[in-house]
């Protein structure tokens, strides 16, 4: 077996006097054998020592690591199958007969490194080809980079990420505009599983995007205004206190009404005024920051709240780059909403205290 590193380096395990710890350390150009940590009578000097470094693989430290926990870790290696060297791998392959066979019956399409844990749970799951399940992953993909399309279109990606490209080279349509239509249409209660509904004709698709978005106007005016304010009340008492934040020349606002929305999408050019931001974070479902540079808009982000908040989109003007120093910025903010989060818990509120407003 080969392992990745750093060429030309040797790394051996060994005790570290000042700190009287035993560590991995790395020596250049030494030709010292890799001392027994686990299963000393088959970790020999034979087996291990002064193995060639090839990138790409896996670090020797982190193979003893997996080896240690569970020796099986071996025979999948020498099989050549490296994307399964990982530690849900091997315990897949111990515990789902399932998995096991599956992986046995398509071991030489893993073993060109295509392939990875995550299509071949969906190629198990969908009973389709390694390919098609890379496709449909990589469809998805490109999908999640326009704020993603309904559950119930996902099973369908690959084609609907083909008929995107007709309707781009038929009549100009963007990606977003299609997955803005497939997002409204989920929302207005249209039946996705209908062929009719996922793929609009060209010639008519502006027709039918204002239909659908006129619908989805009258489902928002159906919104109590009580229940709105409410919403944004409750945001407002659990994340107010981040508007004021600051790091050098940024600062991060929040925002609470859809007229602030609507001015920033015009200021920054994207569509943080439209798309029903407003409502969802009334409903508790994301949390807006508009970040500033000496008060004049520089990055917008969303943050998707759940069990555990995570960044879900971060763009400077036009959609574009953020400046790494927007991109460290944006991380603290996470860490405070992420506080947030804590100190309702052990108040005794969850995310499920927010207010839930069905459309």
């Amino acid at each position: 077996m080969v392992f990745s590193g750093i060429p030309g380096w040797i790394t051996v395990w060994e005790k570290n006097v000042s700190a009287g710890t035993i560590d991995w350390t790395f020596d250049c150009g030494a030709a010292f054998s890799y001392e027994p940590i686990v299963n000393p009578e088959a970790l020999s000097e034979t087996k291990y020592a002064r193995c060639g470094w090839v990138a790409g693989r896996i670090g020797l430290a982190d193979y003893l690591h997996l080896y240690e926990a569970d020796s099986r870790v071996e025979y999948v290696a020498k099989a050549g199958l490296w994307k399964l060297v990982t530690p849900g791998g091997i315990k897949r392959l111990g515990e789902n007969r399932e998995f096991f066979e599956f992986c046995r019956e398509h071991a030489a399409e893993i073993k060109s490194g295509e392939f990875g844990i995550r299509e071949i749970l969906s190629a198990m799951r969908r009973k389709v080809s390694l390919a098609r399940a890379k496709a449909h992953a990589e469809a998805v993909n490109v999908f999640a980079s326009c704020g993603g399309i309904p559950k119930a279109a996902r099973e369908h990606a690959e084609k609907l990420l083909a008929w995107s490209e007709r309707l781009r080279e038929a009549d100009g349509i963007r990606l977003g505009e299609y997955v803005r239509y497939l997002c409204l249409a989920d929302r207005c209660g249209r039946d996705l599983s209908d062929e009719k509904n996922l793929f609009p004709p060209a010639a008519r698709f502006p027709e039918i995007l204002e239909r659908v978005e006129a619908e989805a106007d009258k489902l928002d005016k159906r919104l109590k205004l009580r229940d709105y304010r409410t919403g944004m009340k409750r945001a407002r008492e659990r994340f107010g206190h981040i508007t004021g934040m600051r790091a050098g020349a940024l600062s991060a606002e929040i925002p609470f009404s859809k007229k602030e929305l609507r001015a920033e999408g015009r200021a920054m050019k994207n569509c943080v005024g439209r798309f029903g931001y407003d409502s969802k974070i009334a409903r508790g479902a994301s949390l807006v920051v508009f970040i500033r540079r000496s008060g004049e808009p520089d990055a917008d982000m969303e943050i998707h709240l759940g069990a555990q908040p995570r960044i879900a989109q971060l763009y400077s003007a036009g959609n574009g780059k953020p400046t790494e120093d927007v991109e460290a910025f944006s991380k603290n903010i996470l860490r405070r909403v992420k506080e947030a989060y804590r100190k309702a818990q052990r108040g005794g509120a969850t995310s499920k205290n927010f207010l839930t407003i069905k459309h």
